[in-house]
């Protein structure tokens, strides 16, 4: 047992006061003449005996209340495992702080992070100086740890500000792990500041085996009503869009709230100039979708952002999207029979008159030259044949390598040729097993399945899946090889569009010919659509993305680039950092720099603009995570009572003032029941004859 505010102890010497006032008070007997009375005092003794009896019983009682109550006010505490007047160890404590975006909400004039930091204040007020104390912030990677004395701790507080990023609470207990590991023989303590909300519970894992031998305490910061909207998610296919001509953005939007929205204003911006406005009707937990369409003005890389009304938590009202509209793209498609061509050169015609950027060209492969090469961007084969001469696939490997893209058909025939091959493993790293199936025998076993793997350009291409499936009979196995990327897989898993660097420049190779003997993919609606798409991923020379998010930390690799060269990275408030080139397994790169903001970041290679990407904020929503609550591991220091009563009972034991109090009470309504028989009677005396 121990006392929390042991100085009232001292005023136990306030216990003389009614041992004082009984010794003052007390009343002297008084001689009065009278009769005989001895026949009284025997009955006078008596009394006497009782009346002393109940003063002193009455004056042990107003002790004992008087001291009980100077005990309450003094604090005790019983912990089990303790020794009498054993003062707690000191203790390993790691405070886990949440700095991501959600904690910027804000309610009744106050964020989270305000009452997060309030909270955070009293804790640390509660420790005791012994203590080995770490402050670890919570945010996308691992921060710096704050550590020192407990004023000191205070005074760093006031520095923690939020972020744009997300919470990733596994690295934050990681780092709380390290910390504890430090101080083995202390008892260790683990305290996490976070909301409620979905953004961060998943990531939890306490299966470590220094967490499980740790006290693990949660306050949570919370709010009464929750009423926010999110721009979740943007969509389009940047390799469908061209100058002056229409493309749709297809917004996600959630709401939650009690009540749905009418008419709610979406605006979109591009190179920050608003060029259309939407509304929506919004319900609460559904996401919603708004289609908003806008024409590019000019070619080169296009940025933009979509925005709704501000609310409480207006940072994840803005989203930011970036794409490069190609000003000329020139595709050359070399004559084979016609059997496998022809599907494929009415296709390009299609396309050609739709997307006014494309320019067509057919030659045969007897005018294939490096003249002809330097004004190609995209060169298909729809056909290997084996008269290929060696002049021709060198012309083939060094147009590839000066950044051209080559996208390449196999023939129908059984087998590859072993020199081509060769060839082919030069351009894309990979091997070929056997073919798959018989071309037009039985019933096709096989199609493309775009619920596997597959790169984002094939994205909503089989909308009616599997009801309108792309079918094979057969095709040619390809195995995959380090630095090999699979654009597109079979249904039972097997690649059937494979991609690959060499230099500068890619390679895209398909497992089947464009046979009707082997699919029937030329007869389908998206097969127009993936040849476009492909061709424009060539045009673009680069690896667009719009899918980072606050906190990832790329790579960007070095295709197209010497390798000799610094790229200078512009973030979305104008910093400046200078990046170097890095060597690792999958070849040369520039490692980014941790993007902590939203917004559009640009590459630059001396001054130029060579790429820039989209980056924000990662709106993912989780449902809660109950197991960590329900199986005792974690305890949730309660909102609606006293956090400093809270935190001194988990680190003390358990209080006995209430108890001190109750005896009190109980030994006053004993005094008061002992006292209440009057001390003296008045005793009638009758005179008889």
């Amino acid at each position: 047992m121990q006392f929390l505010n042991p100085a009232f102890l001292f005023s136990l010497l306030a216990v003389i006061i009614p041992i004082a006032l009984h010794l003052l008070r007390r009343e002297r007997a008084k001689s009065v003449s009278f009769s005989d009375l001895r026949f009284l005092s025997e009955l006078q003794e008596n009394r006497t005996r009782r009346i002393f009896f109940r003063q002193w019983l009455i004056l042990i009682l107003r002790t004992l209340s008087v001291a009980f109550i100077i005990l309450a006010f003094a604090r005790p505490t019983y912990q089990s495992g303790q020794d009498r007047g054993e003062q707690p160890a000191s203790t390993a404590i790691a405070i886990l702080v949440d700095l991501s975006f959600y904690t910027k909400y804000k309610d009744s004039g106050n964020t989270l992070f305000d009452q997060q930091l309030t909270k955070l204040k009293i804790l640390l007020s509660n420790l005791d100086k012994r203590d080995e104390i770490v402050i670890i912030p919570i945010a996308a990677k691992p921060r710096e740890i704050l550590s020192g004395e407990i004023k000191d701790l205070i005074q760093q507080c006031e520095m923690l500000t939020p972020t744009q990023e997300r919470a990733n609470i596994q690295a934050a207990l990681l780092q709380a792990v390290s910390h504890l590991n430090t101080y083995p023989k202390l008892p260790h303590k683990i305290f996490l500041l976070t909301s409620a909300s979905g953004y961060n519970w998943p990531e939890i894992d306490i299966n470590n085996e220094t967490l499980k031998q740790s006290k693990i305490f949660l306050i949570r910061s919370t709010v009464e009503s929750v009423n926010n909207t999110t721009i979740s998610k943007l969509n389009f296919s940047h390799w469908m869009t061209s100058i002056s001509s229409s493309s749709d953005l297809i917004v996600k939007i959630s709401h939650v709230g009690s009540s749905p929205k009418s008419s709610y204003p979406v605006h979109l911006f591009i190179e920050n100039e608003q060029v259309n406005r939407r509304s929506i009707n919004l319900r609460s937990e559904i996401e919603s979708t708004l289609e908003i369409p806008f024409i590019p003005k000019r070619s080169g890389w296009i940025s933009g952002y979509v925005q709704s009304e501000p609310d409480n938590l207006p940072i994840d009202n803005k989203r930011y999207f970036t794409f490069k509209v190609p000003k000329k793209t020139t595709v050359t498609l070399i004559e084979s029979p016609q059997e496998t061509m022809y599907y494929l050169r009415e296709a390009l015609l299609a396309i050609a008159d739709f997307d006014q950027t494309l320019s067509l060209r057919v030659i045969s492969k007897d005018d294939l030259s490096p003249h002809l090469l330097d004004s190609t961007d995209v060169l298909i084969l729809s056909n290997l044949e084996n008269t290929f001469s060696k002049r021709i696939t060198s012309t083939l490997s060094q147009f590839v390598q000066d950044g051209g893209g080559l996208l390449i058909f196999p023939n129908s025939a059984k087998n590859i040729e072993t020199h081509q091959q060769k060839f082919l493993r030069e351009l894309i790293p990979l091997r070929f097993g056997k073919i798959q199936g018989r071309p037009s025998f039985g019933n096709p076993l096989y199609y493309l399945d775009p619920t596997l793997g597959f790169h984002p350009l094939f994205t909503d291409l089989f909308p009616t899946f599997p009801d309108e499936k792309v079918l094979f009979y057969a095709y040619l196995k390809i195995i995959k090889q380090s630095g090999m990327r699979s654009l597109l897989h079979f249904n039972n898993g097997d690649i059937a569009i494979a991609s690959g660097r060499q230099g500068k420049g890619r390679t895209i190779l398909s497992a089947f010919p464009l046979n009707l003997d082997w699919t029937d993919w030329p007869l389908k609606g998206s097969f127009s659509s993936s040849v476009q798409r492909l061709i424009r991923e060539f045009a673009l020379k680069t690896e667009v993305t719009n899918n980072y998010l606050v906190g990832d930390q790329p790579l960007h690799y070095a295709h197209g680039h010497d390798y000799d060269e610094s790229l200078e990275v512009l973030s979305p408030r104008g910093a400046s950092i200078r990046v170097n080139l890095e060597q690792g397994p999958g070849g040369y790169y520039w490692k980014m720099p941790i993007l902590d903001q939203a917004g559009i970041w640009r590459l630059k290679r001396k001054n130029s603009l060579i790429e820039q990407f989209a980056v924000n904020i990662d709106t993912r929503r989780y449902p809660s995570n109950p197991s960590l609550i329900e199986n005792g591991r974690v305890t949730i220091l309660n909102n609606e009572e006293d956090l400093t009563t809270q935190i001194r009972s988990q680190r003390y034991g358990l209080e006995l003032w209430p108890i001190c109090i109750i005896i009190a009470l109980l030994l006053l309504l004993m005094e008061l029941w002992a006292g209440r028989t009057p001390h003296h009677k008045n005793i009638t005396s009758h005179a008889g004859n």
